[in-house]
C-alpha cells in the first residue's frame, strides 16, 4: 500500500508513509541488517552481528550472533515487538515458506589483541568469520510469535553461501576453491511445520556466484556457473530433481562465445536463460533451456 518499511542498522525498523511523506512508526533492533519480510501483518526482521553481553565469573563476555524478530505492523503507526530468538553464528541467507523461515548460518569468532602490558587494547576486538568445512540449515515455526523455538536443525559438507528456493525445497550451493567446483545440496522443506531432512547432492563445474545463478523449473535445476581468472569461462548445467536423493545431470554445455570473458548477471524465464559476461564489450546471451 503506501507504507514504506526500512530496516536500518542504527534505527531499527521503521515505518514510512509515502503519502504524508513522514515517518508514523519505529521498532528498535540490534544489528546488521539482513533480511525483511513482510507477510500478514507481520515484520520478520533477520539480523546479524546481534550483541549479547552476560556476565560469567565475574567477567563480561561479549558474544555475536543471529536474531529474528517478530513485528506487529497490522497498525503501521503503532509497530509492536511480538518475539525474537536468537540463533548461533550469523546469517548466511534465509528463506520464508508458510510458518516455517529457514536460516543458513555461519559461525562467527572474536578474536582480542593483547595491548602487550598485560590487558586487552581498546577496540582490540576482530570479527572473524569462521570458514567451516561445513553449513547447517536451522528451522523456526512462526506460528506463534511470543513463543519462538527452533523446530530443526541439519548440517552437510561445504560453506554453503548462497541458497534458491522453492516451495519444497532450499538448494544450498558451497563453492570448493581448490577444486574449481561447486558442490549443490538438496535440503527438503517440504514439512509444513519446518521439519527438514538433506537429500541428495550433484558437483557443477566453476563457481556459483549468486543466486540469480540457480533456478528450478519444471522439475529441472538450471545452474550458471563460472571460472575467474586466468581461464575465465561460463558453464550452463543442467539436473533432474526427480529423485531428490540422486540428483542427476541431464546436460551440460560451455558458453563457448564467452570464453575470456567473466560471467555477470543472469536472469530465468520459463524456457529461457539470459546471460550477460564481460571482457571488453557486454554481450547478453539467449539461452533455450526448453529441452533440459
Amino acid at each position: 500500500g503506501k507504507f514504506l518499511y526500512v530496516l536500518n542498522q542504527y534505527r531499527g525498523l521503521t515505518v514510512v508513509d509515502l503519502d504524508q511523506k513522514t515517518v508514523v512508526g519505529r521498532v528498535s533492533t540490534s544489528g546488521y541488517p539482513r533480511d525483511l519480510y513482510l507477510k500478514n501483518g507481520r515484520a520478520y526482521v533477520l539480523v546479524g552481528y546481534a550483541a549479547n553481553i552476560v556476565q560469567e565469573e565475574g567477567l563480561l563476555r561479549y558474544k555475536v550472533g543471529a536474531r529474528l524478530y517478530v513485528v506487529d505492523v497490522s497498525q503501521p503507526a503503532v509497530p509492536a515487538l511480538q518475539g525474537s530468538i536468537d540463533l548461533p553464528g550469523d546469517f548466511v541467507d534465509s528463506r520464508l515458506v508458510g510458518d516455517a523461515l529457514y536460516a543458513v548460518c555461519a559461525n562467527f569468532e572474536y578474536t582480542w589483541v593483547d595491548s602487550g602490558n598485560g590487558t586487552v587494547s581498546t577496540g582490540g576486538a576482530v570479527p572473524l568469520k569462521e570458514q567451516t568445512s561445513s553449513s547447517w540449515v536451522t528451522s523456526v515455526n512462526l506460528a506463534d510469535p511470543a513463543s519462538l523455538t527452533p523446530v530443526d536443525k541439519v548440517e552437510f559438507d561445504g560453506y554453503g553461501s548462497i541458497i534458491q528456493a522453492t516451495s519444497s525445497a532450499i538448494f544450498v550451493a558451497a563453492p570448493d576453491w581448490n577444486t574449481g567446483t561447486t558442490a549443490i545440496t538438496y535440503i527438503d522443506i517440504n514439512d509444513p511445520a519446518g521439519k527438514i531432512a538433506v537429500r541428495g547432492a550433484v558437483s557443477v563445474p566453476g563457481l556459483v556466484a549468486d543466486k540469480f545463478k540457480l533456478d528450478a523449473w519444471n522439475g529441472v535445476l538450471r545452474v550458471v556457473s563460472g571460472m575467474g581468472w586466468p581461464s575465465r569461462e561460463t558453464d550452463i548445467t543442467t539436473v533432474s530433481l526427480a529423485n531428490p536423493d540422486a540428483l542427476a545431470v541431464l546436460g551440460q554445455v560451455k558458453l563457448e562465445n564467452a570464453n575470456g570473458d567473466t560471467l555477470y548477471a543472469t536472469r530465468f524465464d520459463g524456457p529461457r536463460a539470459y546471460i550477460v559476461t564481460y571482457y571488453t564489450v557486454d554481450p547478453l546471451f539467449v539461452i533455450d533451456l526448453s529441452d533440459p
